[in-house]
C-alpha cells in the first residue's frame, strides 16, 4: 500500500469557457447577405445575356432589310 499526499500551491481554479464567434442570428445574416449577392450577380448576369440576345436579333433584322432592299 502507498499513501500520497498531493499538495497545491494555491486553491485557485481556473475555468475555461467556449462561446461561440457568432450568435445564430448574426450567421443567418450573413448567409442571406451572400445568397442575395450572389443571386443578384447572376440576375444581372442574366439580363445582360438578354440583352445581348435582343441587340443581335435586331442587328441581324436590320442586316436582313438592308440586303432586301439592294
Amino acid at each position: 500500500m502507498i499513501k500520497l499526499k498531493v499538495y497545491y500551491d494555491t486553491l485557485e481554479q481556473l475555468t475555461y469557457e467556449q462561446k461561440p464567434m457568432f450568435e445564430d442570428s448574426e450567421v443567418l445574416s450573413q448567409v442571406g447577405g451572400q445568397m442575395g449577392l450572389w443571386l443578384g450577380l447572376s440576375l444581372a448576369a442574366m439580363f445582360e445575356c438578354l440583352e445581348n440576345i435582343v441587340l443581335l436579333w435586331h442587328y441581324r433584322r436590320q442586316q436582313s432589310k438592308e440586303t432586301e432592299n439592294h
